[in-house]
């Protein structure tokens, strides 16, 4: 590849792409003017979990198969990369109602799940309250996403790609346009802005992304081990540093406002499945992921030559990173992006 590629956005698809083009002997420039971490990409939890999703959101329905081949994706490229992954798995409990509900959906969809008694989960889940079966998924791993975002960037860096810390704001045939006037030579502009719209001049195609805030609380001063624990409307995520607790998929709002009432009601549906939870001190923080009407994301060429649209992956930003990197890197080689080519059409729309 003797390709120029210009990338918009350092979250966790701009830096996959960056990472996997580099490699390729890519000359890659990424440009972003947000510190490392500050967006949705940063304040995930971090969760790689086609299983779990598929429990939990409807709007995965028939996606299954997709999600699980992307992150059979994640071990070889977290090893390629210096990315640490935890092969915990997840435990969901609640009531038998609402676990015979997730059943039936991991059943229909083909994804490989354990029952769980109350004292099963309870081995598993250290301080889980008492009374509370559910079902085990092995196959769903994480990442710490500070931890994922450094090693992108140093992976990517290593290999040769360039960070300009300015917006892109502007697209010729050969040229990315920065907010402070300078230009990039480029064969290729990679919008990888997550669920912003500030290039919609550029590809008008990105009017089919809507935005979905996203609230979350951390606890520096919790010891919390194991599986990622899930229930109604709640995760519970062991971190190096203490334990993640979210979150909201509140449809339409793009402010990163932090609401103390949003944050107080998952932090008790929290302390209902880990009673030590009740007591501890919570950090919230906010951000604004980017969804579309079919759930899929917008990746491939657009309308305006010499720009690929890489965004609008909803939830699943980091479990969809390899595999969206990948098809960036086959459309700016000219091959063949592979079989999610057409779901992923941004002119589908």
């Amino acid at each position: 590849m003797n390709q120029r590629v210009v990338i918009a956005g350092g979250g966790a698809v701009g830096l996959a792409a960056a990472a996997s083009l580099a490699r390729r002997g890519v000359q890659v420039v990424v440009c972003d003017s947000a510190p490392l971490g500050d967006n949705a990409s940063g304040v995930a939890a971090g969760m790689l979990a086609p299983a779990m999703e598929t429990a939990f959101d409807p709007s995965t329905a028939g996606h299954y198969p997709m999600l699980n081949a992307a992150r059979g994706l994640w071990p070889a490229f977290a090893q390629a990369h210096g990315v640490m992954l935890d092969s915990s798995g997840a435990v969901a409990v609640g009531e038998p109602a609402v676990v015979e509900t997730w059943a039936r959906r991991l059943s229909e969809a083909g994804a490989p799940f354990e029952y769980l008694t109350a004292a099963e989960a309870g081995a598993l889940v250290p301080g889980l309250a008492e009374g509370l079966g559910g079902l085990r998924s092995r196959e769903d791993l994480r990442l710490r996403a500070p931890q994922a975002l450094t090693a992108l960037k140093a992976s990517a860096g290593a290999d040769g790609a360039q960070f300009v810390d300015r917006l892109v704001t502007g697209w010729t045939d050969s040229e990315a346009v920065l907010a402070d006037g300078r230009t990039l030579a480029a064969d290729w502009l990679v919008i990888a802005t997550g669920g912003g719209h500030e290039l919609e001049a550029i590809a008008p195609e990105l009017a089919a992304v809507s935005p979905i805030k996203g609230q979350i609380a951390q606890a520096r001063d919790v010891v919390f081990d194991g599986p990622v624990l899930r229930g109604e409307g709640i995760y519970v995520c062991p971190s190096p540093d203490g334990v993640i607790v979210g979150a909201t998929m509140e449809q339409g709002r793009s402010d990163r406002a932090v609401d103390p009432e949003v944050i107080e009601t998952l932090t008790a549906r929290a302390s209902r499945l880990l009673p030590a939870l009740k007591d501890a001190r919570f950090e919230a923080s906010a951000a604004v992921r980017g969804a579309t009407a079919d759930g899929m994301p917008l990746v491939g060429p657009v309308a305006t030559p010499g720009v690929i649209l890489a965004v609008g992956a909803r939830r699943n930003g980091w479990l969809l990173a390899p595999v969206i990197a990948n098809m960036i890197a086959a459309y700016v080689d000219n091959e063949d992006a592979g079989p999610l080519a057409a779901r992923f059409d941004p002119r589908r729309f």
